[in-house]
């Protein structure tokens, strides 16, 4: 008995590991989970310990891939959340995959992930649905004949055009341009704030704006992220100030939440996730991370509070390795009770896709408006 004992000591890990890849209010968030869990006195008394990455641009591959090798290799990580976009994350997918780590990306939509490998899972569903909704919301609201589209040329702009495109090429007579543009690295300045290459980003831009100045649009769709949006709205003449902007679920950061350069107001965008649930689960989140933070919940942190804690719940219900993770996790929804989350209840189908609703949010000076659901 003593010599078992003595083996079950042995046995028992010194900490559980969680890596976290993504952006800042996210990281801070699940640092909180970590936080309650020590105040608990930790998983079965072994300490759980949140690894969060140094936040890197979300749509370059190179970091996405150091950052999971990193991972791949530390056998204490037991499972990642990540990463903040969809480029990075499918570059990250395959050596999670190949080291059999757990990946659950919060906000990454891109239809590749479709076929990423067991290993990974999402929080939200691919953009096959987000172009859906998109679509739906185009004839709805605006019923427009002509449409400008602009998306980021990564994996997530080229996924989400693709889909939205299949989607409108349904609608009779209606006529779409396309541009792309390419994300301009922010330059982070000593004193911490972000400087923006307004003149660099804009070069990209000229032709869009010149040919909607010929033929102007009944709306523009903004497939990418609202840095590129703000620098391109500073261009628009003052005959396009007017443009109608219906946008994807990447407009939905807290820069256009606060709105602090006005360059938003009006823009329409899909979320997946209410930040404001109206819950005490939620109410008591938002008021810790405020009070702790000085911010606003977002939704990708708020998806990654609920990431972070399935991982959570998967340890306590006595996965102890990599591969035991991943069962839990792939059981959650189908073979087992689905997992009741800040955001709403998580249920993976067996690609690993999480499946939500979406609304259709409002920017303005005041704060947020939702004018549609789905």
């Amino acid at each position: 008995m003593l010599a078992l004992a003595l083996l079950g000591a042995c046995e028992r890990p010194a900490v559980y590991r969680i890596g976290v890849v993504v952006g800042y209010e996210a990281g801070l968030v699940a640092r909180m989970v970590g936080e309650e869990v020590a105040r608990e006195g930790g998983i079965d008394g072994v300490p759980l310990e949140i690894v969060v990455a140094p936040h890197a641009s979300p749509s370059s591959a190179a970091p996405a891939i150091s950052r999971a090798e990193e991972f791949a290799r530390d056998p204490s990580i037991l499972a990642v959340v990540g990463h903040s976009n969809s480029g990075a994350s499918l570059a990250a997918s395959p050596i999670y995959n190949s080291a059999g780590l757990v990946q659950i990306a919060p906000t990454s939509t891109a239809p590749g992930f479709r076929n990423a490998g067991p290993y990974t899972f999402t929080m939200v569903p691919d953009d096959s649905r987000q172009a859906a909704f998109l679509a739906d919301m185009i004839e709805t609201l605006y019923t427009p004949s002509r449409v400008v589209i602009i998306y980021v040329n990564d994996d997530y702009g080229r996924g989400l055009v693709t889909e939205l495109r299949e989607q409108l090429d349904r609608t009779r007579g209606l006529q779409i341009d396309e541009y792309t543009y390419l994300e301009v690295p922010d330059t982070i300045l000593p004193t911490g704030r972000i400087a923006r290459s307004i003149e660099l980003s804009g070069k990209q831009f000229e032709l869009a704006i010149d040919r909607m100045r010929d033929a102007p649009p009944d709306l523009l769709v903004w497939l990418g992220r609202p840095a590129a949006l703000g620098d391109f709205r500073r261009l628009l003449p003052e005959s396009l100030r007017g443009l109608p902007i219906l946008g994807s679920d990447a407009l939905d950061t807290p820069m256009l939440y606060d709105n602090e350069d006005h360059l938003f107001g009006g823009i329409r965008f899909v979320r997946m996730a209410d930040p404001d649930v109206d819950t005490p689960e939620g109410s008591r989140l938002r008021q810790r991370f405020s009070a702790e933070t000085n911010l606003r919940l977002s939704t990708e942190a708020l998806l990654t509070y609920d990431a972070v804690q399935m991982v959570v719940a998967a340890l306590r219900s006595g996965a102890r390795t990599r591969e035991q993770v991943r069962e839990k996790l792939a059981a959650v929804g189908l073979q087992d009770a689905p997992f009741q989350g800040v955001a709403g209840v998580v249920r993976f189908d067996s690609n690993g896709q999480a499946d939500r609703a979406y609304q259709l949010m409002q920017a303005g000076d005041s704060g947020l408006v939702r004018v549609g659901r789905r």
